[in-house]
């Protein structure tokens, strides 16, 4: 845990066969914590699908429904090449 916030790590693949187990894991780590910011770790994620970029736009969704803010950062070369592609980037990640 940082010490504003919820750091995590998220590996492998991000795609419809695991995605909301994925979402289900960080949103149980964000109801533990009254942390405000969420910060998620993609640098050990080497692809997402359609079924995974919406996962990750749900996430910041209910960040932003709770106030809290959701950071991404340390993208693949190939999950930004996607959220850039879908003009996500700017929403999503830190450097946007």
């Amino acid at each position: 845990m940082e010490p504003d916030g919820i750091l995590i790590t998220l590996a492998n693949p991000i795609v419809v066969s695991n995605c909301y187990a994925a979402r289900d894991r960080v949103v149980g780590y964000c109801d533990r914590f009254t942390a405000r910011r969420l910060t998620l770790d993609l640098s050990g994620v080497p692809y997402v699908d359609t079924a995974g970029v919406g996962i990750l736009m749900e996430l910041k969704a209910r960040c932003v429904q709770e106030y809290k803010t959701l950071i991404v950062q340390n993208p693949t070369s190939y999950v930004r090449q996607i959220l850039e592609f879908l003009h996500l980037d700017g929403k999503l990640l830190a450097e946007g």
